[in-house]
């Protein structure tokens, strides 16, 4: 298993829980992989205009060839039409994370444009972090108000330069 870098959301007391699944989780079902307290890889994007199903699709085939799997994806609000589309493609779900919740999130790397549109580093890393951290049901799975995401190495850029993508692993409960 990839080591899991940082501890997915700053040491601030940012907390994240979100709805039960059903209203959150938007697309295709968990995986069979995904057992209750086991690990939940979730693969989290972030893509500007121009950008096609078939660019977000390969470097999912890239992320998944140096992470393993993934059991679901992420992405933010007003950017889902892709990867909702790759999420049905694939069988996945697919995770929509409120924009106001990515300023939360603590990433590896710093992009000017995420910055300026979206006030975080990478809203790749910012969704992938966030799903995988709130996958739970309940506010109860964290321990000492600690998140239970990490991420498994920075953002990866698709090979068009147009859409980027990391990959968080949680616990799902």
């Amino acid at each position: 298993m990839a080591p899991a870098y940082g501890r997915g959301l700053a040491a601030t007391g940012h907390i994240h829980c979100w709805p039960h699944r059903p209203s959150s989780w938007v697309a295709g079902k968990l995986s069979h992989r995904t057992v209750a307290g086991e690990p939940l890889k979730v693969a989290g994007f972030g893509y500007c205009t121009g950008a096609t199903v078939n660019s977000l699709n390969a470097l999912l085939q890239r992320v998944e060839a140096d992470f393993g799997p993934v059991d679901a994806l992420a992405a933010v609000v007003g950017k889902t039409d892709l990867v909702n589309d790759l999420g049905v493609d694939r069988g996945l779900p697919v995770k929509v994370i409120p924009n106001e919740m990515l300023s939360r999130a603590k990433t590896l790397t710093r992009s000017f444009y995420s910055e300026r549109a979206k006030n975080t580093g990478s809203v790749a890393e910012a969704v992938a972090l966030l799903a995988a951290d709130g996958s739970g049901p309940q506010p109860s799975h964290r321990k000492r108000g600690k998140p239970v995401a990490g991420l498994l190495g920075p953002r990866q850029i698709s090979n068009d330069r147009k859409a980027t993508c990391a990959v968080a692993e949680g616990v799902d409960l």
